[in-house]
């Protein structure tokens, strides 16, 4: 008899046991998931990956890559353009360029201030760069340049990769997922202008701790674009939302599907509101349409009446 007992005893807890290693994840409460308003350029490219981790820092002088640069007679559609602010080269950093998935430059990098690659795209072609992390990342810097010498994109410093498409605008389906693990078998379908774009995008446990995931993509003005949601297990911890070139939401959802046109993005700023009346009692309002701080410092406002000297009023 005692024998039976201990048996039961035994059969029970590793009942017990293995009912508490296989059961249902805990009751997980509705919670209201906000995506941001804005995403910045930086935190788009960012991901859990040794290419973003803290390097060390000799200088904190910003880089400004020029917006134009003179294409010359080059033969070569684009430019790569890699700088490096203290002088010394990248110091063991470089970047992998690929042109619609296709490696174009591999290990690219700059052994003194800076140094140029040339390569060829066609309209509509897809170029993505992938970071190495060397000593000094806060140094380094590079833009994609146009046939025309136009600043395309940009990366830097402490660069992460960057994704542009030829002619294109380039916008992100940025999707989150609010548990931390994953979407647990749920997953999106693309649809640009009707016709199917990508299939089974979703977050998996190993992206970004589970957290999110982004996907980029080239459009064009007017182009209609829509989802269709496939469930998973825990639907209301997913969100995700569409940002366009400048890393403002467009269109979200949290889960569900959406649609919306492409229409271009409006100015930074803009004059709001103006008055004029006598003597001093005049004002203009400037507003900020980012939605983020923006530095105004580089901007100039010119007033003057009866004739002036150029850029001797401005303000």
């Amino acid at each position: 008899m005692k024998q039976s007992i201990r048996m039961m005893m035994i059969l029970t807890m590793s009942v017990s046991l293995w009912a508490d290693k296989n059961q249902n994840k805990p009751i997980r409460t509705d919670k209201v998931i906000t995506l941001p308003e804005i995403r910045d350029l930086e935190a788009r490219r960012a991901s859990d990956t040794d290419n973003n981790q803290e390097t060390n820092t000799r200088t904190d002088t910003e880089i400004n890559l020029p917006e134009y640069r003179d294409p010359g007679t080059r033969e070569e559609t684009y430019e790569l353009y890699m700088v490096d602010s203290y002088g010394d080269g990248w110091n063991g950093a470089s970047l992998d360029l690929y042109v619609n998935d296709i490696l174009i430059l591999d290990d690219a990098s700059v052994e003194e201030s800076e140094a140029s690659l040339y390569f060829d795209v066609e309209t509509e072609d897809k170029i993505s760069t992938v970071w190495t992390s060397g000593s000094y990342d806060s140094e380094c810097a590079y833009g994609i340049y146009d046939s025309e010498g136009n600043l395309v994109a940009s990366d830097g410093p402490n660069p992460s990769g960057i994704t542009v498409f030829v002619d294109l605008l380039t916008y992100e389906l940025y999707m989150y997922d609010s548990y931390g693990d994953g979407w647990n078998g749920a997953f999106l379908y693309l649809y640009v202008n009707g016709n199917l774009f990508e299939t089974m995008l979703t977050v998996g446990e190993e992206d970004n701790g589970g957290s999110w995931n982004n996907y980029f993509f080239g459009l064009e003005l007017g182009d209609v674009v829509t989802t269709y949601w496939f469930e998973g297990t825990y639907d209301n911890e997913c969100a995700y939302g569409f940002y366009d070139p400048n890393g403002n939401l467009v269109a979200s959802a949290g889960p569900e599907n959406l649609s919306f046109t492409v229409w271009p993005s409006g100015p930074a700023l803009f004059f709001s509101e103006w008055a004029e009346g006598n003597s001093y009692n005049k004002y203009l309002e400037i507003y900020n349409n980012t939605g983020a701080d923006y530095d105004m410092s580089n901007l100039s406002l010119s007033s003057c009446n009866n004739g002036c000297e150029e850029g001797a009023f401005d303000y």
